[in-house]
């Protein structure tokens, strides 16, 4: 998914550890996993569906046009990003 934790932009697997509190995974291992504290401030942007770097190996048939929608909705998804960032620092400047 895609989120904000505490105005940071994430992309990053919510999860529940053994004692049930939220965390934020990476899909790296080599990174620890964040906890999101009630106190904290947390927005879900979106949801990843599928990820570009598996297609290709999942589906060696992807053809051109397919992989160019493909690429066409990532952007889209970096942009509705970007725009979602700058609206939560222009709400965080003017509520401060």
């Amino acid at each position: 998914m895609f989120a904000a934790l505490n105005c940071e932009p994430l992309i990053k697997t919510l999860q529940r550890n053994a004692s049930g509190q939220y965390e934020l995974h990476s899909a790296n291992r080599h990174y620890k996993p964040i906890p999101v504290r009630e106190e904290d401030e947390f927005e879900v942007g979106g949801i990843a569906t599928d990820c570009l770097r598996r297609l290709g190996h999942a589906r060696p048939g992807l053809c051109p046009h397919r992989l160019q929608q493909l690429l066409l909705q990532l952007l889209g998804s970096i942009q509705a990003i970007s725009e979602w960032r700058a609206c939560r620092v222009i709400e965080q400047q003017r509520s401060e």
